[in-house]
């Protein structure tokens, strides 16, 4: 799948394995490596929905179409799948408070 960033940020943190440590501490920065890894691998969104460890959902309201993996339990990766599935833009990591 092609994986895109929404800011150079984003970018530049899975590039740096060390920019990602300084950003979100060493946990999220190996999570999220792996997750983009993961991401560049599958040949469709459908088949990262399908890894029950990542617990893939949609978000509701304004934010409808945009889809969190979970990254560690409260770190989430928010990510905005193609209409045809075989590409997406990560959007920024956030941190998730509702559980």
């Amino acid at each position: 799948m092609q994986v895109s960033f929404s800011s150079n940020t984003l970018r530049k943190a899975y590039e740096e394995h060390r920019r990602a440590v300084k950003r979100w501490g060493p946990d999220v920065a190996l999570k999220y490596i792996q997750r983009i890894e993961a991401l560049q691998v599958a040949e469709t969104f459908s088949d990262v929905q399908a890894i029950h460890a990542f617990e893939v959902h949609e978000l509701k309201g304004d934010r409808k179409g945009e889809w969190t993996i979970t990254l560690t339990r409260r770190a989430r990766l928010v990510v905005i799948p193609s209409e045809d599935q075989r590409a997406v833009i990560v959007k920024e990591v956030s941190q998730h408070y509702g559980d």
